[in-house]
C-alpha cells in the first residue's frame, strides 16, 4: 500500500472518529455543570474520573439493559428520555418511572448484591449517555470526599423519587397523578404515545382521554 493511500486511510479514521470525540467532550463537560450543581467536584476529583466514562448512545426503542439482567453500569443520561418498565410473565408492560437529563439509569439490586434487575430499561428517543462502572464509582468515593458526596446525594435522590412515586400511586387521585406527570415531564408529553403515558399513571387510554377531555373543559 503506498504511503499516500495509507495517509488518506489514517485521515478517514481520524475524521470518523473526532465527531465521537467532540461528543463525550461535550457530554463530559454537561455532565461536570450537573454534578456541580448537585455536589461542587474539585478538579483533581473530576480529571481521576473523566476518562472512566463511556459514551454510550442508544436509539428510539433500543434496550438499554434488559430484565434479568445483570450489570454494574450507572449511566448518567446526556441527552434524551428513556423509560424504566415491568414485564409481566404474560408479555404485558408497566411503566415503573421516566428518566430525563442528567438522571443515573440503573439497577440498584444489580449494584448492591449483583442479582438480576427485575424491571427493563428503554430508549424513548435518541439517547447519549456516559456510563462508568459501580466498582470504579466507589474507589473514586474512597479517595476522595467529594465524590462519596455526590454519590451519597445522588443515591438519595433516587431512594426519595420512589417514596415519592409509591405515595403518589396510593395516595392521589389519577387527574392528580396526572397533573404531577405533567408538572415533571412536559417536555415528555409530545414525544411519547397516549398509552406510554397511562401505563406510567397506571390506568388505561379511555381513562387518560377521559382526564384530558374533563381538564380541558375547565
Amino acid at each position: 500500500m503506498s504511503v499516500n493511500r495509507s495517509g488518506k486511510i489514517l485521515s478517514r479514521i481520524i475524521l470518523i472518529s473526532q465527531p465521537s470525540l467532540n461528543i463525550r467532550q461535550s457530554a463530559l463537560d454537561e455532565l461536570r455543570v450537573a454534578f456541580n450543581l448537585i455536589e461542587p467536584l474539585d478538579d483533581r476529583a473530576w480529571a481521576e474520573a473523566r476518562d472512566l466514562f463511556e459514551l454510550k448512545t442508544y436509539v428510539k426503542k433500543q434496550q438499554i439493559f434488559a430484565l434479568g439482567e445483570q450489570g454494574d453500569q450507572v449511566r448518567f443520561l446526556i441527552s434524551g428520555f428513556a423509560r424504566y418498565y415491568f414485564l409481566s410473565p404474560e408479555g404485558k408492560e408497566r411503566n415503573k418511572s421516566f428518566a430525563k437529563p442528567f438522571c443515573a439509569i440503573t439497577s440498584l439490586p444489580s449494584l448492591i448484591d449483583a442479582s438480576a434487575a427485575t424491571f427493563a430499561a428503554q430508549a424513548l428517543s435518541n439517547c447519549v449517555c456516559l456510563s462508568i462502572s459501580y466498582r470504579q464509582l466507589k474507589q473514586l468515593n474512597n479517595r476522595h470526599n467529594s465524590w462519596a458526596n455526590l454519590c451519597l446525594r445522588i443515591f438519595e435522590k433516587l431512594a426519595l423519587e420512589k417514596d415519592v412515586r409509591i405515595a403518589e400511586l396510593l395516595m392521589c387521585s389519577a387527574t392528580e397523578r396526572y397533573l404531577i406527570f405533567l408538572q415533571e415531564y412536559d417536555q415528555l408529553v409530545e414525544q411519547i404515545p397516549n398509552y406510554q403515558i397511562a401505563s406510567y399513571l397506571g390506568i388505561t387510554e379511555v381513562a387518560l382521554s377521559r382526564i384530558r377531555n374533563k381538564l380541558s373543559s375547565l
